[in-house]
């Protein structure tokens, strides 16, 4: 079983738990498209595959391919501390009987290091596609995580709505001003300006 990590500083990891955030972009690498080749998406077992290809006229080069982690209906492990996720001991290797005390490892504090089949949470994967990172619609961006927020000026002035990013400070008027904004958290100021190829999962909570 594979993991899959969610950013708790923003209060993605308790958004997917809670099953308000069903979608995740992951960014495919940057120096794959440095160059203006085409692209092919091949689907075959769950498995997509970026086939980079580099055009001469009628001759055709396949240079790279690109697969993404995670596969459709694959069960993903959702990763926690082993303190957030109440692990107190730690099986040596699996299936071993000799058991060792979880607060002594990394992975008491760090949801880095966990194993995934210790982990109480799970994910199923039930769709995957590619697209370039700023055509995430409004819709896509609430199933990422952004939060609706009524606000309230004054006395005698209507609310409005404002969205902000996770549990952050940052309100925006647009869904995916939010999402910008939280994005750029994530993967560095910039990200979403040079507007990535990215791996797009929908998922569903498991438990």
């Amino acid at each position: 079983m594979q993991k899959i990590s969610f950013k708790d500083r923003f209060g993605l990891t308790d958004l997917v738990l809670s099953g308000k955030k069903t979608q995740t972009r992951r960014i495919v690498p940057k120096e794959v498209f440095t160059l203006d080749w085409d692209i092919r998406e091949n689907y075959e077992n769950g498995t997509l595959e970026l086939v980079i290809v580099d055009s001469f006229g009628d001759y055709h080069n396949v240079i790279n391919t690109v697969y993404n982690k995670y596969k459709n209906n694959e069960v993903v492990a959702v990763s926690q501390s082993y303190e957030k996720a109440k692990v107190e001991f730690v099986p040596f290797k699996k299936g071993c009987k000799k058991w060792g005390d979880a607060r002594k490892l990394a992975g008491w504090t760090n949801k880095m290091f966990v194993r995934p089949d210790l982990m109480p949470h799970t994910i199923k994967i039930t769709n995957i596609r590619v697209e370039k990172l700023q055509d995430i619609s409004d819709e896509d961006c609430m199933a990422e995580g952004i939060i609706e927020h009524i606000a309230e000026i004054m006395p005698n002035y209507p609310p409005y709505t404002q969205y902000c990013c996770g549990i952050s400070e940052v309100f925006c008027d647009t869904p995916r001003q939010a999402f910008a904004a939280l994005i750029d958290k994530i993967n560095g100021k910039g990200t979403w300006e040079s507007n990535p190829y990215v791996f797009v999962y929908d998922f569903e909570l498991v438990k």
